[in-house]
């Protein structure tokens, strides 16, 4: 099995060396990856890369070298060649994923000494080089690229997207899981990276001032639990705060008073507990004390968005209890499709309800190659649950708000990523619970 670890290594992680061409590369060897155990070593590179990668590093050794060259023909065969040649120096197993039907061109005694696997999905038999077209097949080739020809260009369209139809109905999964819905009750939303980098910090921000500008009469606050590199503070424009590092220092006799004075209004409704300001430990505060930071923005808000750092740290399980919702930002990657399944796994393991997980797809292409669809089926299929939403690519506006401080409604209204988490906003004040009436102080 080519994810058995080789023998008499059992302990070890296996040592993988990827060497992608291009985007649908990346997406295919992902599509792969989610089959490997958890815990292994990679060494990731482009196809310009890698050789001069692995001459400089020509001691180092892999369980296994993984080529996916650029399926569309344009890769040069004597690169591929080369690194098959310097991979089987490094390797004693080289793999070449292709997509199903693609053919290869090389000498046939450089692919007597690789495994060619074809998919999604994959099996572990190696597959053999399709054979040459044959008259009959180049004929009726030519004459439908004729005929694509002499037809008007609305029928070329229709038919492309009947092709890009079937070949992602032949790529496809099994069917898909069920897409989860927001429970009712709703009042603490977390808001948790599934990896760095993947938008969690502006999904939260722009989230939380979407709630806000949906009902004007429900209170908002939004808490930023990264200790050591908060950005909300820079998304919103807000000056930083001593009194924010004070209250982490005294958290055990903060009371709501305090807790106030630490807030600062971005909204007539909604106020921001923001980052210290400076770089605390990860685990600088304690599950109780996590406790008591909810509870006290709970009294202030009737919804409480909490932007969590993409670790799990002493005092995840106590946000997780506390949460009425868990929306994990994805985006379609191995990184972010491991990491979850292992989160599902822990939070199977400690009995956390795992129907708070909901998983939102961020950058979302609007138009997907059959094998985006098929990575994104192995998403899913891996971790056992569909994605509730899926967040348009927002493109630059969304990059140049955050670096200006502004929030989205105000630096780009239009903007199809802004659009989406209004949307969002509006179903989950459909599931929140009821609005707490105004205290009216008697005279």
């Amino acid at each position: 099995m080519l994810n058995d670890p080789p023998s008499g290594a059992a302990a070890q992680p296996l040592r993988l060396c990827s060497v992608c061409d291009g985007l649908d590369a990346v997406l295919l060897f992902a599509a792969w990856f989610a089959r490997m155990p958890a815990g292994c070593r990679r060494t990731d590179l482009s196809m310009a890369e890698a050789m001069d990668y692995l001459s400089r590093h020509s001691a180092e050794r892999f369980d296994q070298v993984i080529l996916v060259p650029n399926s569309s023909g344009n890769a040069s065969p004597r690169l591929l060649e080369a690194l098959i040649g310097e991979a089987l120096r490094r390797s004693s197993t080289v793999l070449v994923l292709l997509p199903a039907k693609a053919r290869l061109r090389l000498a046939p005694e450089v692919l007597a000494r690789v495994k060619i696997l074809r998919g999604p999905p994959f099996s572990d038999a190696a597959e053999p080089e399709p054979g040459p077209e044959t008259v009959a097949e180049a004929e009726l080739a030519a004459e439908l690229e004729a005929v694509a020809r002499a037809l008007p260009r609305w029928k070329q369209l229709t038919m492309r997207r009947k092709s890009a139809a079937a070949a992602s109905h032949a790529l496809a999964a099994p069917p898909e899981p069920a897409v989860p819905d927001l429970p009712a009750g709703l009042s603490t939303i977390m808001v948790l990276p599934a990896a760095g980098g993947v938008g969690g910090t502006t999904v939260a921000v722009n989230l939380a001032a979407e709630l806000a500008l949906a009902d004007p009469k429900r209170r908002v606050c939004l808490l930023d639990l990264n200790l050591q590199f908060g950005n909300v503070s820079t998304y919103t424009s807000l000056a930083t705060s001593t009194r924010v590092i004070d209250a982490y220092r005294s958290i055990e006799t903060l009371d709501g008073d305090a807790f106030g004075m630490c807030l600062q209004p971005l909204a007539p409704n909604l106020q921001i507990f923001p980052g210290p300001g400076e770089i605390l430990p990860v685990d600088g505060i304690s599950a109780p004390q996590l406790h008591r930071i909810i509870g006290l923005a709970r009294e202030k808000a009737d919804l409480v968005v909490v932007d969590l750092p993409h670790q799990i740290l002493d005092w995840s399980e106590a946000a997780f209890i506390e949460a009425s919702v868990i929306l994990a930002i994805c985006t379609l990657d191995v990184r972010c499709s491991q990491n979850m399944a292992r989160l599902r796994g822990l939070m199977r393991s400690e009995n956390l309800p795992l129907s708070k997980l909901l998983f939102l797809l961020n950058r979302s292409a609007a138009r997907r190659s059959p094998l985006a669809k098929a990575a994104l089926a192995e998403f899913e299929k891996a971790n056992g649950a569909a994605f509730f939403h899926q967040l348009p690519e927002g493109g630059e506006e969304v990059a140049l708000a955050g670096n200006a401080g502004l929030v989205l409604h105000r630096q780009a209204p239009g903007n199809a990523f802004r659009k989406s988490l209004q949307a969002l906003a509006r179903e989950i004040h459909g599931r929140a619970a009821e609005r707490v009436p105004d205290r009216v102080e008697a005279g």
